[in-house]
């Protein structure tokens, strides 16, 4: 009896101590895994498709603002089409309406010098007042620059005449208004221009 008791306690002075962790693990019956084990490389798998997936979302983002930015673009290039197509189409029809405006102030302005047709010339200049009114809400501006320097890129000088009162180069007469509209030249103004004084040039070139 007392050798089999130091035997076994020989048996159990001899046998590895065991840690905490496996202690624990085999009291509750479990043993430990190969995850255990592999637990820092599934960590960095982890972070690698984490790197992945961000990526992936910068280039997705990237791409989204791109496509806005040139839809963006199409969008204002199409609203400049529209507004230039407009204008084009605009000044086509005001354009061609300009002639019968011309007609209809050479007519006013000769009927005013007929007492007889005095009633008519009232109704009538209540019209072109109305056509002009509406022209100008269209942008159209007239260009009639009696009294102001000649500016060829305003007006067409249509003739030349001697003055004594007004300096060469300035306006006599407007002989066709012309018309800006939307801030383009739709058509110049055909004026007559001073050439000054025939005299004074003269005695400036015998001067000279």
């Amino acid at each position: 009896m007392e050798e089999g008791k130091k035997t076994k306690e020989n048996g159990d002075a001899d046998s590895p101590e065991e840690s905490p962790e496996e202690t624990n693990a085999v009291d509750a019956g479990v043993e430990p895994t190969d995850d255990d084990v592999d637990q820092p490389e599934a960590t960095d798998r982890v972070q690698a498709r984490l790197e992945e997936a961000y990526g992936k979302r910068d280039e997705l983002q990237n791409k989204y603002l791109r496509a806005a930015a040139e839809l963006e673009n199409l969008r204002k290039r199409s609203a400049r089409e529209r507004e230039e197509i407009t204008s084009r189409t605009r000044a086509n029809v005001i354009g061609d309406l300009l002639p019968t405006v011309d007609a209809f102030r050479l007519g006013l302005e000769d009927a005013q010098s007929r007492e007889e047709a005095k009633g008519v010339v009232e109704g009538f200049a209540m019209v072109m007042t109305q056509l002009e009114t509406i022209l100008g809400e269209h942008g159209l501006l007239p260009i009639d620059p009696a009294g102001e320097p000649f500016d060829h890129n305003l007006h067409e000088a249509v003739a030349r005449e001697k003055s004594d009162e007004v300096e060469e180069g300035v306006v006599l007469s407007t002989v066709r208004v012309g018309y800006k509209l939307g801030g383009r030249l739709l058509r110049p103004a055909a004026v007559v221009i001073s050439k000054g004084d025939d005299d004074e040039e003269e005695a400036n070139e015998e001067e000279g």
